[in-house]
């Protein structure tokens, strides 16, 4: 019996063709990166260099203390007020806490005590309560001094509250 050649050999062979082809692929491109695309870079960045050279020969050396120096100043100074308590990010948390049926006629707010007295108006006695129960939900509340509540004209009710806060809530930023 004569055995001739069987479709396994055959697929050995495309396989092995396949796997130099790509082989041979891979290395032109290899070459071509290593010998062609890596040298442009490189004259690139040394002509970026030269230029870079020439502008810092251009600028006089006292020019550029200036620019150093001013340059030191404003990163001190944007550290001085990114520590500096403020207001405003306080603002945008008050108005997030405050309850809608009621209006502060008095707002006093001492920033390096962390305290905060206010007067207000309010529809009713459940709002008042309500206004305390927002304040005191808070954690950057520390502790509330409520007083004064008494009737006053028009059927509204005026109320006195002074709030203590955590030092934190004043060094948020406004957004």
């Amino acid at each position: 019996m004569v055995r001739g050649s069987g479709p396994s050999q055959g697929a050995y062979r495309e396989l092995i063709m396949f796997s130099v082809a790509l082989f041979a692929i891979a290395l032109i491109i290899y070459l071509g990166l290593t010998f062609g695309y890596k040298p442009y870079l490189q004259s690139q960045v040394d002509a970026l260099d030269t230029q870079v050279q020439s502008f810092n020969a251009a600028i006089p050396t006292d020019q550029k203390n200036q620019l150093i120096t001013a340059y030191s100043q404003l990163v001190n100074l944007q550290t001085l007020l990114s520590q500096h308590p403020s207001a405003a990010g306080f603002m945008v948390w008050f108005e997030m806490h405050t309850h809608p049926n009621i209006y502060y006629t008095q707002f006093a707010l001492n920033v390096a005590s962390g305290q905060l007295t206010l007067t207000g108006v309010a529809k009713g006695l459940i709002d008042i309560a309500e206004q305390v129960a927002i304040f005191e939900g808070d954690q950057k509340v520390t502790r509330i001094n409520f007083t004064n509540v008494s009737p006053s004209v028009g059927g509204v009710w005026q109320f006195g509250l002074t709030l203590f806060f955590d030092p934190s809530i004043f060094h948020q930023s406004a957004q």
